[in-house]
């Protein structure tokens, strides 16, 4: 990890933060001295991601939370709000992907993809763009996929609400740049875990203070 990102003092929220991305991002946040909240699903697995930051000398709380669900947002970030008192970064990171062709595949699981994916960054971001206004600072850094640049993927169900995500993205971005808050999009290679993880702290760090509204593809390690 690039030794200046220092984090010190900020607080992050990372959601879908017990497995994956979400857990090797706040692993990240936390050696670069970030205090973190961590929203999830299952709490089980959000404690070993704790009890490892606890291990480094970290603080770190674990949140509840069904992104798909407003009301749950809602009591979430209130709870974060209560503990820390502020949120200086966000990192919206939660997806399923659906593996059925379009004549399997039920409406149910169409929402919920879409629920987990671009709903869920819609919700979380709504919770704290106000709080961030206020601040007159933000990072919200939303994971999309890699694949939404490589056109042999296009049948994997995850592409379709996290390229929409990218959208979304540019939107906030163009809303909020204003309020001193930049919002940028990561589709990150799951073969590439140290590039994408210091691309979402290089992202967090008052360093990109001036990239706002940006795709990052880690396929191409380029800014898209």
């Amino acid at each position: 990890m690039n030794k200046n990102f220092n984090l010190t003092g900020k607080t992050v929220v990372v959601t879908g933060a017990e497995t994956g991305i979400g857990a090797e991002a706040a692993l990240a946040y936390a050696r670069a001295g970030a205090q973190l909240a961590l929203l999830c699903e299952d709490i089980e697995k959000a404690e070993q991601v704790k009890e490892k930051i606890d291990m480094m000398g970290g603080r770190a709380v674990i949140v509840q939370c069904d992104v798909t669900s407003e009301k749950s947002v809602r009591r979430a970030i209130k709870a974060v709000l209560q503990v820390f008192g502020k949120v200086d970064i966000l990192l919206n990171n939660t997806n399923i992907a659906l593996k059925d062709g379009l004549e399997d595949m039920q409406a149910a699981d169409w929402n919920r993809a879409f629920g987990k994916s671009l709903r869920g960054v819609y919700f979380v971001s709504k919770q704290l763009i106000d709080h961030m206004k206020n601040n007159g600072y933000g990072k919200i850094i939303n994971v999309s996929t890699a694949n939404t640049r490589d056109t042999s993927n296009l049948g994997r169900w995850e592409v379709t609400p996290r390229e929409m995500v990218a959208s979304l993205t540019k939107d906030l971005a163009n809303l909020y740049a204003q309020y001193g808050i930049s919002v940028n999009t990561i589709g990150p290679e799951k073969a590439n875990k140290d590039g994408f993880v210091n691309t979402i702290m290089y992202l967090s760090s008052d360093e990109a203070k001036l990239v706002v509204g940006q795709f990052v593809d880690e396929n191409h390690a380029a800014i898209a």
